[in-house]
């Protein structure tokens, strides 16, 4: 599966972002139907059923959504493509204005509903102060949303390595400065430690 590191230190270059939230994503995958019998199951009174779409919970679906979701992005023109960039069911659109911004959201979203996909459009948002892969983006700078850094907080205090082993790296991803980044406002992308 993806990493969401490079994800976030995409978006983190970005001057403005937009997010662009799949409806039960899994589900508008088709399962070949030679391999729909790895996804039967019985019933409590023995009837089988299998699943005809990716159903959520399969070891393998988020790694076959990433794949389909490289190619369905990979069909975007050129610009799109290099300013679209997704983690699972997550769509982040960027652009330099957000007249651009705005005019690419609505080209993705014409877009995904071509390969059968739902928006959810209460999740997805074009906002100034936005949250992505669960870091707050602001004009100025990225930082945790305080319920999650309360939950960090609590893993790194946690016996257990596996917790503060993830809460290290929810906080490498989000700069290893306090939680926060400078958002850049130059045209080459480059920015500093906040």
């Amino acid at each position: 599966m993806q990493a969401i590191g490079p994800v976030v230190a995409w978006a983190a270059g970005k001057r403005e972002l937009a997010k662009i939230d799949l409806s039960k994503a899994f589900h508008a995958i088709p399962v070949v139907e030679e391999q729909q019998c790895y996804y039967a199951f019985l019933d409590r009174r023995g009837q089988a059923y299998k699943y005809q779409r990716m159903p959520m919970g399969a070891m393998c679906a988020p790694k076959h959504f990433a794949v389909v979701m490289s190619k369905v992005l990979g069909d975007l023109v050129d610009n799109d493509k290099v300013n679209v960039r997704s983690y699972q069911d997550d769509i982040i659109v960027a652009g330099m204005s957000k007249g651009e911004v705005e005019a690419r959201y609505r080209r993705v979203i014409t877009h995904l509903r071509r390969y059968n996909f739902k928006i959810n459009a209460k999740k997805s948002s074009m906002s100034d102060d936005i949250v992505i892969l669960g870091y707050q983006f602001s004009p100025d700078k990225i930082s945790i949303p305080q319920k999650k850094s309360e939950e960090i907080r609590l893993k790194l205090r946690s016996s257990c390595a596996a917790d503060v082993v993830k809460a290290t790296h929810q906080l490498t991803y989000a700069g290893g400065h306090g939680g926060y980044l400078q958002r850049s406002n130059r045209d080459d992308g480059i920015t500093g430690p906040y």
